[in-house]
């Protein structure tokens, strides 16, 4: 898993020098995408649970964990979906 090795070589518990990791959501986690994208919109779910998960996992070795959740944005997934 990304984040356990992002952990080993940032922790400042284990001589790294802190940091930040950045995972990337979808507002379809929050919406659902009934009838269209379930399945992506239930791992963009389990992104947002994970990032949450690790936050406070590892807040007191030095790093930092967000997510960014874009809105709905057309592309070109939805025209041949």
């Amino acid at each position: 898993m990304y984040a356990r090795e992002a952990v080993k070589r940032m922790s400042i518990l284990h001589g790294g020098r802190g940091g930040a990791i950045f995972n990337l959501s979808s507002g379809a986690s929050r919406l659902g995408s009934p009838g269209e994208y379930v399945d992506y919109a239930a791992s963009k779910g389990a992104i947002d649970t994970i990032t949450i998960g690790l936050v406070k996992e590892v807040a007191n070795e030095g790093i930092r964990v967000n997510a960014v959740r874009p809105g709905v944005i057309y592309t070109d997934i939805h025209g041949s979906g």
